[in-house]
């Protein structure tokens, strides 16, 4: 169940009431009922505060079961029928048994006034959360949701219960094999109209004279007018506000004014549909948002069944969620790198999408694991055991290895008995001096976290695997896989990642903003751009440079934190994830080699002194060890081909550009693209079709992308087409209709 958010429902009281100070006796009742036990349920932790009560998270000890309790305000329990009304959601909610609405496991009143309601806890998003992060709703991804939140709200219609307060916030999505279901929360304000009404108290007494109940955004016409008798068809109103702003991603009176809202809900028609809602799915929403409550749909039911009659047999591609707790922590207090693919991955729209940003996480936070152990070691620790863990992760892009390696590295360095804080070895990392010289250990819950990864390196496992078969049982579980893996890891997020500045630095913890929080560095101030971890106190702990770095990726661009990714071509190659600008860097190279290498494999080899120019033929991609000088400008078309669709490299005849594409750029490539190389030649249509990889016939060109895009697919990064001689094209293509094609 997640905190209230900040439309609130709104209750205009009668003049003479005073609800007193909502932030103050909020953090009074806190502090005095966090581990106070009510029923068989003790208090944890607040969550926040709604309408008319504080929202604390609780456990039943005796069953593991986790809940959300409701705690009515004390300074506002005087208020007229307050009281009633809150023991009147509790009895309301038990009411209503229906799979799509939060379950109620008890209530009470204590003898000090504490009037309660302990609910289920549900863990996911609120619908309002979900839009925010992917935007409008596909319908065929909407239909479903929509049309089971209809169904819940017709059962406690059928009870008598009329809700009047359906909005975003108020509807929790989960994600259960493949599929989205709501979960209705909150009858904080619901008004029973065949049931019983509470001892004493007429439903009317309870809404009272002068005041008026809901959201203002979802509030019926009549709901403004004449709150104390609406009926179910106010929250067939509010559904089709609901509605409205999944698919359209905005609500229908977006930019209206708070004090102007009641004015537009009966006087004005809501503002047109986007273009790419479809006329039948507009005319089904507009007709629940009539202003007569008989122009409406007359049952929820039959609202539910219209929508999902307007997708026909569209089946729904639904996207799993992402445990809001996890995405939340990891977004604000990870480092950069790895929020910002947590953030890409909880705002994922597609199931393509969230696959990709699935082996995003997965893949940086293994190297970041390994980053931070690599930056504890010392020149004397080079082990056989580390050396071959070492050598494990050369040439793979597979994040197993590197999980692997930083096990063994923190084994190690707990048993070598020397912290790496108290050595002198400048030549993996710099002395810190400022950091306390009791120190034995830099990062003492780096064991620990790291012998937890088990389940990070399974799910590394099965991502790795990309010929296996993947449905959409299997994306779920493993977005569930991968927030009880990041779980074990979060006493690693009490370090601060920051980068030298200018005598001081600059955190780089959480998702990127432009402008980084400046931080107070205990003792020696960092190098500019020194990369490093602080503890709670503000000291260094371990410096993490050269093996992590920040660099503008092209000239002008704003600078993006480079983290170490794979060893090859005797190279350290370091990646900016996760947007992939990659950079080589001898440094980082060096430091690996001190730990790969032993004083044999440095001996001189008589066969590495064969000449590196064999001939004066361009070089082809067998070459690439022998095409040396222009690293540089391989790295910067590498990282402008990531944004860049197409690029074209110019120069004089005889310049050296069919060495520097097949020689350099590349053999760089193959190493995340599908590659074709070809020549335009007289028939460029057929020189194509007829290449091995693409094998398909010369008049089907829809073929021919068929097969491209499903080369594509099986990299990393997708298919890259190498033309040689463009200009072939034009010199020597004379069929304009195929050149066009």
């Amino acid at each position: 169940m997640a905190a209230p958010d900040d439309d609130i429902a709104t209750e205009i009281l009668p003049s003479g009431t005073a609800p007193g100070d909502p932030v103050t006796a909020m953090a009074a009742a806190g502090a005095s009922l966090i581990g106070r036990t009510l029923g068989k349920l003790t208090i944890l932790e607040q969550l926040g505060q709604g309408g008319s009560g504080e929202v604390y998270r609780a456990e039943q000890s005796q069953l593991g079961r986790s809940a959300v309790i409701k705690v009515l305000r004390r300074e506002i329990a005087n208020v007229p029928n307050r009281v009633e009304r809150f023991l009147r959601e509790a009895k309301l909610a038990s009411r209503l048994d229906h799979p799509y609405a939060a379950h109620v496991y008890a209530f009470g009143a204590e003898p000090d006034g504490v009037l309660w309601i302990a609910m289920e806890h549900v863990r996911g998003a609120t619908l309002d959360e979900l839009i925010a992060q992917r935007g409008a709703l596909h319908p065929a991804v909407f239909a479903p949701l929509f049309g089971r939140l209809c169904e819940v709200v017709h059962s406690a219609h059928e009870l008598g219960i009329v809700h009047r307060d359906i909005k975003g916030s108020n509807v929790m999505v989960i994600e259960r094999a493949g599929q989205l279901l709501p979960k209705l929360l909150d009858f904080g304000i619901a008004k029973s109209d065949g049931g019983a009404p509470s001892p004493g108290v007429e439903n009317s007494e309870l809404t009272g004279h002068g005041a008026t109940l809901g959201s203002p955004h979802y509030m019926s016409p009549e709901q403004w007018t004449s709150p104390g008798d609406v009926d179910a068809r106010a929250d067939i109103y509010a559904l089709g506000v609901l509605a409205y702003r999944a698919v359209a991603g905005v609500l229908p009176f977006q930019g209206v004014a708070r004090l102007e809202l009641a004015n537009a809900h009966l006087e004005l028609a809501p503002a047109p549909l986007p273009a790419s809602v479809a006329p039948a799915l507009a005319e089904v929403i507009l007709r629940a948002l009539a202003k007569h409550p008989d122009a409406r749909w007359q049952t929820a039911l039959e609202l539910g069944e219209a929508v999902r009659r307007t997708i026909g047999g569209a089946a729904p591609e639904t996207v799993p969620i992402l445990d809001p707790t996890v995405r939340d922590l990891w977004v604000r207090s990870s480092p950069q790198p790895i929020a910002d693919a947590v953030a890409h991955l909880a705002a994922s729209a597609t199931t393509v999408e969230m696959d990709a940003a699935l082996r995003e996480v997965v893949a940086i936070t293994c190297r970041w694991l390994a980053v931070i152990a690599l930056a504890q070691l010392n020149d004397e620790d080079s082990t056989p055991e580390l050396r071959e863990k070492a050598r494990g992760v050369v040439g793979r892009d597979h994040g197993g290895p590197w999980l692997s390696l930083a096990r063994s590295i923190a084994a190690h360095i707990e048993t070598r008995g020397v912290g790496a804080s108290t050595t002198t070895a400048p030549a993996l990392r710099a002395p810190l001096d400022n950091a306390p010289s009791c120190m034995t250990v830099p990062i003492p819950e780096l064991r620990a976290a790291l012998d937890t990864t088990g389940p990070l390196e399974a799910l590394a496992d099965r991502l790795d695997d990309r010929e296996r078969p993947r449905t959409a049982a299997d994306l779920s579980a493993d977005v569930r896989a991968v927030a009880e893996a990041l779980r074990p890891l979060e006493p690693l997020l009490a370090y601060t990642l920051v980068v030298g500045r200018a005598g001081a630095a600059e955190s780089w913890q959480g998702a990127r903003r432009r402008n980084r929080e400046r931080v107070v560095v205990w003792g020696a101030p960092l190098p500019d751009g020194e990369v490093a971890l602080l503890d709670v106190a503000g000291a260094v702990v371990v410096k993490l440079s050269p093996l992590v770095q920040v660099r503008s990726p092209l000239p002008s661009a704003e600078p993006e934190l480079f983290l170490l990714w794979r060893s090859a071509r005797g190279q350290a190659r370091l990646v900016a994830a996760p947007w992939g600008f990659e950079r080589d860097d001898d440094a980082a190279a060096q430091k690996l080699a001190m730990l790969t290498t032993e004083d044999a494999d440095t001996q001189a080899d008589a066969s590495d002194d064969a000449s590196p120019y064999p001939g004066l033929a361009a070089y082809g991609v067998a070459d690439a060890q022998r095409f040396v000088g222009r690293e540089r400008e391989i790295e910067a078309l590498a990282n402008r081909l990531v944004r860049a669709p197409l690029i074209a490299v110019l120069g004089p005849s005889g310049a050296g550009k069919s060495s520097f594409i097949h020689a350099g750029v590349m053999a760089r490539l193959a190493e995340q693209y599908e590659l074709i190389t070809m020549r335009p030649g007289r028939h460029p249509l057929h020189v194509l079709a007829a290449l091995p990889p693409i094998g398909a016939d010369t008049e089907d060109t829809g073929s021919i992308v068929d097969r491209l895009r499903a080369l594509g697919e099986r990299a990393p990064r997708g298919r890259v087409v190498v033309i040689d001689q463009l200009e072939e094209l034009v010199t020597l293509c004379t069929d304009v209709d195929e050149r066009r094609r």
